[in-house]
């Protein structure tokens, strides 16, 4: 999972092989897609592997929480992480606990206020 300090709201999960990516979620991001023109603009999306576009297609997922904008909590993460496993039938068990990152404050503010795009 990758989550940008100064874009806290904008979460990417990734599912690979080896340097492949199988699937990716990408929360309040934006995307074009080549085959059938839908357009994601801070939309929360999801890429699927294919032999014939790789990852270049997304939809738009059903079971993936929002993420608001502003006052992103790690409870938003772990929500977000356990609906992307979910959804990739992977099964978080065991010794799975959930711990929050600790980002710290973000060096530019929210979305439209200039420093994030």
């Amino acid at each position: 999972m990758q989550i940008v300090r100064d874009k806290p709201w904008k979460i990417t999960a990734y599912l690979m092989i080896y340097s492949d990516h199988v699937r990716r979620l990408d929360v309040n991001g934006s995307h074009h897609n080549r085959t059938d023109g839908e357009v994601w603009t801070h939309r929360t999306h999801k890429h699927r592997f294919s032999e014939a576009h790789q990852d270049a297609e997304a939809y738009t997922p059903s079971n993936i929480p929002p993420v608001s904008f502003q006052n992103v909590s790690g409870e938003d993460y772990r929500r977000v992480l356990e609906a992307f496993c979910d959804e990739c039938a992977i099964t978080l068990g065991g010794t799975y606990a959930w711990q929050a990152p600790s980002l710290g404050p973000p060096t530019a503010g929210g979305l439209g206020s200039g420093g994030a795009a």
